[in-house]
């Protein structure tokens, strides 16, 4: 064997072990499970089929996963699962709900995201698919969020909210919210002076109530404190086209960005809204090796090289 074929194997190693993490199903959830009762037990309500280490959840992160009332304004017998769907039943009080791994503490996905590695060079890009209906006979409002701190409207970096703007509206708004402010510093995601509170776009008629497949892709540029290098993007189509985008939104004058590598995902109800989620998916499509998870690599491949090329002298 040769010093050229050799070192074509030991970075072969070292793409694979750098990128074996690459385009993995963190978690996934298609709610296909019989219902029983309501609230966040485990084996019932949200958490029917979820009784580790029984779970109907998918992926690499479902072990011990399972949803929890972060926000229980909104009585926790509001929350079942019906038709092979998360259901919210209309009731007094907003609601915010989240997935944690002890059922009390929010899970805080920057890790498995790589997120805490990643930087504006280097960012992770994970895919976030969520479907949502929105059955309210008036405006409240429903929504599916990102953020650095577990926590409402108010502290998101990024949510998006599906509702009618006019209780008589036969379509939907889709609308922003985008934090100024952090929760743990000064710092802000939007470099605006306030928050981002506005709507996107709206559906075509007839669709009010209908069930919609969301698709949120996050180029995650790691914590930021005086650079706005990470984008997110919608879509209604897989992908194929992304009705917005941070990086054309001209509100966010300067871009957008995360103030710390925390990322909780959050599902948030307003008072007496009545809605469904379904379908969840967490992708993460490209991966940030961690500094010495890459340096290791290298020092590996190096060796490997140095091996086989010390072994094949003739």
């Amino acid at each position: 064997m040769n010093n050229h074929t050799s070192t074509k194997m030991a970075a072969a190693v070292l793409l694979f072990g750098l990128t074996a993490a690459q385009g993995q199903i963190l978690l996934s959830d298609n709610f296909n499970v019989t219902g029983s009762g309501s609230g966040f037990a485990l084996g019932s309500g949200a958490n029917s089929g979820i009784n580790p280490p029984t779970t109907r959840l998918t992926g690499t992160l479902a072990p011990n996963m399972r949803y929890f009332a972060s926000d229980a304004t909104k009585a926790v017998s509001s929350y079942t699962i019906t038709g092979n769907k998360l259901q919210v039943a209309a009731a007094t009080g907003s609601g915010r709900l989240g997935l944690s791994l002890d059922g009390t503490t929010a899970y805080d996905f920057g890790s498995a995201l790589t997120a805490d590695a990643a930087t504006a060079a280097n960012p992770a890009v994970y895919d976030v698919t969520i479907s949502m209906a929105n059955t309210t006979a008036g405006t409240a409002r429903f929504s599916f969020a990102l953020g650095t701190v577990d926590n409402n409207a108010n502290f998101w970096d990024f949510g998006f909210q599906l509702y009618r703007a006019v209780a008589a509206d036969t379509f939907y708004t889709i609308g922003k919210r985008v934090d100024r402010v952090s929760y743990t510093t000064a710092t802000d995601s939007t470099g605006t002076t306030s928050d981002l509170n506005a709507a996107i776009t709206t559906t075509a008629a007839g669709t009010a109530g209908n069930q919609l497949t969301f698709t949120m892709r996050v180029t995650d540029a790691g914590a930021e404190s005086t650079t706005f290098n990470s984008r997110i993007q919608l879509s209604m189509d897989g992908g194929a086209n992304w009705f917005y985008d941070t990086q054309t939104d001209a509100a966010l004058t300067s871009g957008f960005r995360f103030d710390t590598s925390n990322r909780y995902f959050m599902f948030d109800m307003a008072a007496n809204a009545a809605a469904t989620y379904d379908n969840l998916s967490i992708n993460l499509l490209t991966a940030v090796p961690e500094p010495s998870v890459f340096a290791v690599g290298v020092v590996g491949a190096l060796g490997f090289a140095w091996r086989r090329r010390a072994g094949c002298q003739h």
